[in-house]
């Protein structure tokens, strides 16, 4: 992201990825509650539904939006010109592509497993 807006957006964002990730949880644990001994049927039928399966691709777009924004400002708050000189946009190029397929991957696997 980064932009000239001094972080807002990316704030908000990450404050609203972070909401849907602590929603997410809250579901697994209201699940766990209410289902003690859960069988792995039970698991497989819970995951199953359409909602559980559309509100874990929201989950995991939220934990890939939010992991790329911290990703984003540690990069750039730590890969400095005083440690890595005329080499510094050459690094954070390549810590923010490597970060960028890593995210990618576990994206397009994530979708492989809810959507099976």
């Amino acid at each position: 992201m980064g932009s000239s807006r001094y972080g807002t957006l990316e704030f908000v964002v990450q404050r609203i990825s972070a909401l849907v990730i602590g929603f997410y949880g809250l579901c697994l644990t209201g699940f766990f509650l209410w289902n003690i001994e859960v069988s792995f049927s039970e698991w497989v039928t819970f995951f199953l539904s359409l909602p559980m399966q559309v509100f874990s691709t929201c989950a995991v777009i939220a934990i890939v939006i939010h992991a790329w924004i911290g990703t984003w400002i540690v990069i750039t708050d730590y890969i400095r010109k005083p440690v890595f000189g005329r080499s510094t946009v050459f690094v954070r190029g390549i810590a923010a592509v490597f970060t960028v397929g890593v995210l990618l991957v576990i994206l397009l696997y994530a979708f492989r497993v809810v959507w099976l």
